[in-house]
C-alpha cells in the first residue's frame, strides 16, 4: 500500500512555525515577523511585506512580489542618483525609491507644494537642457 503525503499545504513541514527570524524557517518558507510564524515564500503577484518573502527573483515593491528591474534601469531601487542610468533620477514612488526617468519635453513638470502625494511620489527633474515653466494655456485644478 502506497502511502501519498495528503496534508493540507498549511501543515507542510515548516509551515506555521513560530519564529522570529527568517533563519528559523524550513526552506521554502519565510518569517511573517507581524504574526510570528513561518509562511510558504510568495510567488509573483502575492502580497509580501520584504524581499524575505517572495520567492527567488522576485522582490517585494509596493507590497506585492515582482521580478527585479536590472540595476539602474527604471524601476531599479536606488539609495541615489548615481545608481541609475543616464537620463534617470532617484525618486519615490509609493514610497518606494526607484530610477525613473528624467521629464522630456512636453511632460506635466508641476510639483504640488506638498501633502500626501507628494511625499510618496516624486517627479525626476527635466532632461539635460530643459527647465520646467508655467503654461497658460493649461487649466490649474483647484
Amino acid at each position: 500500500m502506497e502511502h501519498r503525503n495528503t496534508a493540507a499545504p498549511d501543515k507542510a513541514p515548516g509551515s506555521k512555525m513560530a519564529c522570529a527570524h527568517n533563519g528559523a524557517c524550513a526552506e521554502g518558507f519565510s518569517c511573517d515577523q507581524h504574526f510570528g510564524l513561518c509562511v510558504p515564500l510568495r510567488q509573483l503577484g502575492q502580497y509580501c511585506r520584504q524581499d524575505a518573502q517572495c520567492i527567488h527573483g522576485l522582490s517585494c515593491m509596493f507590497g506585492k512580489c515582482h521580478h527585479r528591474a536590472p540595476q539602474g534601469q527604471e524601476g531599479a531601487r536606488c539609495r541615489a542618483e548615481r545608481d541609475c542610468n543616464l537620463s534617470m533620477c532617484c525618486a519615490r514612488h509609493h514610497g518606494e525609491h526607484v530610477c525613473k526617468r528624467r521629464l522630456a519635453e512636453g511632460e506635466l513638470c508641476f510639483v504640488p507644494d506638498g501633502g500626501l502625494a507628494f511625499s510618496i511620489n516624486e517627479i525626476c527633474p527635466c532632461e539635460e537642457g530643459l527647465l520646467c515653466r508655467s503654461d497658460a494655456s493649461q487649466q490649474h485644478r483647484q
